[in-house]
């Protein structure tokens, strides 16, 4: 699973079950991952869990379970670290600025949502990464989740090109139009994607892209459906 973690974006499950082999050394792993994950759907939602159900989990135990808490505390200190970072409150010129000094210098692409609320502060980010200079997926479940979670009022997309121009590539057209559908059930806003990279920083909202996003997304299938 690590040698194939070197090739390729690892499912959540594949994600906990290398985790979990480092508390469960020599043991195979995956009908535990797959048996979390069947009881709380997501990553997030595992590492959300309280330690009493995690170990209600068949194969769990209370070891396991605290182990799996220790994890997702350490997440939550570093997202919260994270979010110590990013400007209280959301302005164009300003966001563009911040973000051209913050994702200069990652050599992996991420891609981060931040949440906002009413009043344009920005209460929350959600980072995705595969750690690969030229990829970066965003697993939509998990993000809905935590679009659940947080409620915000709008997002904002800011995502990277390590190497290269700040110009949307086809996957970056169809992951933004994907988002912002997700969004609009959710009657979320979607304010704009940027894209950063060493050239500059790309924004959708100025380019125009924002009110296109539902046809870029109808031309993406159906340019899938003609491959198929």
């Amino acid at each position: 699973m690590i040698e194939k973690m070197k090739r390729e974006t690892l499912s959540e499950r594949e994600l906990l079950e290398v985790l979990l082999f480092n508390a469960l050394p020599r043991r195979d792993t995956g009908d535990i991952a797959h048996r979390l994950l069947s009881s709380f759907h997501t990553l997030y939602g595992v590492f959300s869990a309280p330690m009493e159900r995690l170990a209600e989990v068949d194969g769990v135990g209370e070891n396991v379970a605290a182990y799996l808490v220790t994890v997702g505390a350490m997440y939550w200190q570093v997202l919260k670290n994270h979010r110590e970072n990013y400007p209280a409150v959301f302005d164009c010129e300003t966001f563009r600025a911040y973000a051209q000094y913050k994702y200069r210098d990652l050599d992996s692409e991420v891609l981060d949502v931040y949440f906002l609320g009413k009043t344009q502060r920005i209460t929350g980010v959600r980072r995705f990464t595969n750690f690969q200079e030229k990829e970066v997926s965003v697993e939509l479940p998990a993000l809905a989740e935590s679009l659940a979670a947080e409620r915000p009022f709008a997002v904002v997309l800011a995502h990277n090109h390590p190497t290269g121009f700040a110009f949307p590539s086809d996957a970056d057209n169809a992951l933004t139009a994907r988002i912002g559908i997700l969004c609009s059930a959710q009657n979320i806003r979607f304010i704009d994607h940027l894209i950063c990279s060493p050239t500059g920083v790309y924004s959708y909202q100025q380019e125009g892209k924002i009110a296109k996003l539902g046809g870029i997304f109808d031309n993406l299938q159906r340019g899938n459906s003609r491959e198929e």
